[in-house]
């Protein structure tokens, strides 16, 4: 990802880290009619943002596309105030993407969402 850094070197158990400072995969879904593989990648995190709240609920993330072959199609960042990267499935219609408290259509008595169409 140009957006953000995956992994991290070891560390020694009584070192003080930011586990959430590198980026992370959290999906891995394959669409067999297009043959494109999408990743969603939440972004690293600062000690600042490293909240329970903004962890689950609005963080950073894109959407990596590739080929059968895993060269890179394209890369979308994703609003941290709009989705909830953790929520995120594959259909027919595209990945579906649902709202987080964070966003200004939220209504807590509904789930909200959106699909994404992404071709090749």
């Amino acid at each position: 990802s140009r957006k953000t850094r995956h992994g991290r070197m070891p560390y020694k158990p009584e070192e003080k880290i930011n586990i959430y400072g590198y980026g992370r995969i959290y999906y891995v879904f394959f669409d067999q009619n297009k043959h494109l593989y999408y990743l969603i990648v939440r972004h690293n995190l600062s000690f600042e943002d490293n909240t329970y709240v903004s962890y689950y609920d609005g963080a950073p993330f894109s959407i990596l596309v590739y080929d059968e072959q895993f060269n890179k199609k394209g890369e979308k960042r994703i609003r941290s105030d709009k989705y909830d990267y953790l929520y995120t499935f594959l259909t027919k219609k595209g990945l579906c993407l649902v709202k987080t408290s964070k966003s200004s259509d939220y209504d807590p008595k509904k789930i909200r969402l959106d699909a994404y169409r992404i071709g090749k």
